[in-house]
């Protein structure tokens, strides 16, 4: 580990923030913030203000506010017996705009890992479209 270089810091931009808001869908439910994808799609004035804010964020974790990390909890049934609680998934509904600053530090830190040739060959696609380890 002596030979690895550490990451640098590099500055979320703007075209990052709109580029990651372009995938995302217009008309899903909006999250704890009330504010919808489409909104956010659309008003492009805003990304500025959004790499702004994640440059913050990423400078002092205590300035994300709270409201940006909270979520709603839905227990959708897994199958008909309603009876056992084991039998319900959890899918919490995350804010928008947290899923964003989120993807930008893991698009960062995926570009950094390649760079230093930390990521098998045969796994780096599969790596960077993976939402969680199970997927991978």
């Amino acid at each position: 580990m002596s030979k690895v270089t550490a990451m640098e810091h590099i500055p979320i931009t703007t075209e990052q923030v709109s580029r990651l808001v372009a995938k995302t869908l217009k008309w899903k439910a909006p999250r704890p913030d009330g504010i919808n994808n489409f909104c956010i799609k659309w008003f492009t004035a805003t990304h500025s203000y959004l790499a702004y804010h994640f440059n913050q964020f990423m400078e002092d974790a205590g300035n994300i506010p709270d409201f940006l990390v909270q979520g709603i909890t839905h227990l959708p049934p897994k199958s008909q017996d309603c009876q056992d609680p084991s039998k319900y998934r959890p899918i919490i509904c995350l804010c928008t705009v947290y899923k964003i600053y989120t993807e930008c530090i893991a698009e960062k830190i995926y570009k950094h890992l390649d760079a230093s040739k930390f990521l098998v060959e045969n796994r780096k696609d599969v790596s960077k479209t993976a939402k969680s380890v199970k997927d991978n």
